[in-house]
C-alpha cells in the first residue's frame, strides 16, 4: 500500500511521527512531505513542502495534487500539520487527520480568556478581545477554519478522550477516534485502519530506530 504523510517537521521534535512512519515502511511503501528540511537518515522517501511547516498559512493545494501525481498513494494521513489548506485538501481525500494541539483548533481556550489576573506588563484578556482586537480576531478566524477543514476526513485521531469530547463539542461532525501517540500503537492503529495486507516487519523496523 502506497501512503502519503503530511507532518509540520522531522527533526528532534518530530520523533514519534517520524518512528511512527519506520514503523509502517516494512508494510508499506512511504512518502513524507515535511514543512521543514531533514539531515537524519531515513529509509522513506521525503520531499519538502514550506507550506506544512507549524503556523503557516501558505497555499499547498498545488504542490499537494503535484504529490498524488506523482506517488498516485492509496491513503492520505496527517501528522500534526495545521496548516487550514493542508487540512481541507487532506480531508478531501478522505484522509486521517491527527490533532495533537487543540490550541490550533480553539485558541480562546488555549490562551485563557477570563482566567484569573494577567501578568505584570501583559494586556488582560476578554471576550471581547475576539471580536475587537485584529490579531486575537485572527486567531479566531484561522481556529474556525481548521476546524471547518476537519469535515469529510475518514477519522481525526487524538491522544486522549478528553480532546475527543473537546472536538466534538466544537462541532467537528468526522469520527473522532482516541490513539495513544506511542508509535507502536499509532503505527498498529493506521495498519488496522487502512487494511494492511503484509506481514509486519516490526523486528526489522526496530532496528531502525
Amino acid at each position: 500500500m502506497r501512503l502519503l504523510h503530511l507532518v509540520d517537521r522531522l527533526d528532534a521534535r518530530g520523533t514519534r511521527v517520524r518512528d511512527t512512519i519506520l514503523r509502517l515502511e516494512g508494510r508499506h511503501a512511504n512518502l513524507v512531505a515535511s514543512g521543514t528540511p531533514v539531515h537524519d537518515v531515513a529509509p522513506f522517501e521525503r520531499v519538502r513542502v514550506d507550506g506544512l511547516r507549524a503556523s503557516s498559512s501558505m497555499p499547498v493545494t498545488e504542490e499537494l495534487d503535484a504529490l498524488v501525481t506523482s506517488f498516485a498513494p492509496d491513503h492520505v494521513v496527517l501528522h500534526s500539520v495545521v496548516n487550514a489548506t493542508a487540512l481541507a485538501w487532506a480531508a478531501s481525500k478522505r484522509g486521517i487527520l491527527v490533532v495533537t494541539d487543540l490550541r490550533a483548533f480553539h485558541p480562546e481556550r488555549a490562551i485563557g480568556v477570563e482566567r484569573g489576573p494577567a501578568k505584570p506588563g501583559a494586556r488582560p484578556l476578554c471576550a471581547s478581545c475576539f471580536e475587537t482586537d485584529p490579531f486575537f480576531r485572527g486567531l479566531r478566524d484561522e481556529a474556525q477554519r481548521r476546524r471547518a477543514a476537519l469535515s469529510g476526513a475518514r477519522a481525526v485521531l487524538v491522544d486522549e478522550e478528553a480532546a475527543a469530547v473537546e472536538l466534538g463539542g466544537l462541532g467537528v461532525d468526522a469520527p473522532l477516534r482516541v490513539v495513544a501517540p506511542e508509535p507502536r500503537r499509532r503505527a498498529a492503529w493506521l495498519d488496522a485502519e487502512l487494511g494492511a495486507r503484509e506481514p509486519r516487519g516490526i523486528d526489522a523496523i526496530d532496528s531502525l530506530t
